[in-house]
């Protein structure tokens, strides 16, 4: 729903990401009266999260998203995992593939109407224990009982809070996503590649390929410096940057694959805040820490945040007079939200230790992932075809392989032949 509303709201949100969307739908759903402040109507293209694994869909559908969000996302049931630029095992899945801006769309789009959302930029925020107040750039005041910032890593309102960031990392990590075609066309059907770093120490952390719409996409992780020109070369030219970082990877993507499209990027750089509490307000999602877009976490943070905030932090600080910085503690200090940002904080170190470690434990860590990985799929009994990938794109028996179809062999280990 849109603007205007002459109903004071109990909540205000400033940022209509994910965080913020979920969030208003799932206080909307409790009867909650919320306005959501965000620059655009409608959301949009955004080069951040588009995948949901198995575990975060669970919780997608127990929050009630999942038909939401389905009609918009590509499944994928299978997973080929590569290591060393050869395919070494099959595993079965479930995730959904999508464009993040879609997915955000659509949850905005099933917002009742008790929630209101008002374009424009939020420019300051004065907060209290009793009511808080956020001013537009065009200078419209707005005021509610307790504000939600779901602005990302955006510093300005947090500044006028007296919040400032502590530095973990800087340039932690780096994600370039683009879109590959072949001379068939056609996306893969139901079936996804991860592709790990070829040696110990190239911070390299993977490259997944999957299908999303009528779409192949392939998303590259790593450690390295934005200005690096293995990286420079990467997001100008996609396949000969993954000559050097990456060369296996091209003997599976074949040589009729072409880039579609200008390639995406994005640096992420870690940090938190310390003692975050203040009257009248609280931090969600990226806004309060970062998530390191190759551990995987970042949505599962965010969900996760949306659900203890929402479901039951805040129906409890509304059943009592104020917003004082104590209450708002207890949503820092909920132990589900600290497990989810602990873990990912050490899983973000672990994974960048893999990819650019050279000690002795590390490339011992590597070799015992490359034997599970052949254990897995020897135990499983599947028949080596299952390291066959085919897109949509039809194959006539008796012929040669298609520029469109996957194929990935252990003999012949090419993805999009």
């Amino acid at each position: 729903m849109s603007e205007p509303t002459d109903i004071a709201p109990e909540i205000l949100i400033v940022g209509g990401g994910i965080a913020g969307a979920v969030s208003a739908l799932l206080l909307a759903r409790q009867g909650g009266r919320v306005s959501v402040v965000d620059p655009f109507p409608v959301y949009p293209a955004d080069f951040r999260c588009e995948k949901l694994t198995s575990d975060q869909l669970a919780r997608i559908r127990r929050l009630g998203l999942f038909d939401i969000i389905a009609p918009h996302a590509t499944p994928v049931r299978n997973v080929i995992v590569a290591r060393g630029g050869r395919p070494v095992d099959a595993r079965a899945t479930d995730e959904l593939c999508f464009r993040y801006d879609a997915i955000v769309n659509a949850v905005r789009r099933a917002w009742p109407s008790t929630v209101t959302l008002i374009e424009g930029r939020a420019d300051d925020i004065e907060t209290s224990a009793e009511r808080s107040t956020i001013t537009l750039t065009c200078g419209r005041r707005l005021e509610a009982r307790l504000v939600v910032l779901a602005t990302g890593p955006g510093d300005k309102l947090r500044a006028r809070l007296g919040l400032t960031r502590r530095a973990i990392r800087a340039n932690h990590s780096l994600c370039i996503g683009f879109d590959v075609t072949t001379a068939a066309g056609g996306p893969l059907s139901e079936r996804s590649l991860t592709c790990y770093g070829e040696r110990a120490g190239d911070g390299v952390a993977f490259m997944t390929v999957f299908p999303y719409a009528d779409r192949t996409r392939c998303n590259f992780f790593g450690y390295h410096g934005p200005t690096v020109p293995e990286i420079a070369t990467l997001r100008k030219a996609p396949l000969e940057g993954l000559k050097a970082l990456m060369p296996g990877v091209l003997t599976i993507l074949g040589n009729d694959a072409r880039v579609a499209g200008k390639a995406e990027f994005r640096v992420t750089s870690l940090y938190d805040i310390p003692d975050p509490e203040r009257d009248g307000a609280v931090l969600i999602g990226e806004a309060f820490r970062p998530s390191c877009p190759v551990t995987g976490t970042g949505v599962t943070r965010v969900l996760n945040d949306c659900e203890r905030l929402c479901e039951t932090h805040i129906p409890r600080w509304l059943a009592t007079p104020g917003m004082r910085r104590e209450k708002i503690a207890s949503f820092y200090a909920d132990s589900e939200k600290r497990a989810a940002d602990d873990a990912s904080a050490k899983n973000a170190e672990r994974q960048r230790d893999f990819a650019t470690g050279t000690s002795l434990k590390v490339r011992a860590r590597r070799i015992v992932a490359l034997a599970k990985a052949r254990v897995h799929f020897a135990a499983s009994r599947q028949p080596r075809t299952a390291l066959v990938l085919r897109s949509s794109a039809p194959h006539q028996a008796g012929s040669e392989p298609r520029a469109g179809a996957v194929m990935l062999a252990e003999a012949n280990p090419r993805i999009l032949a």
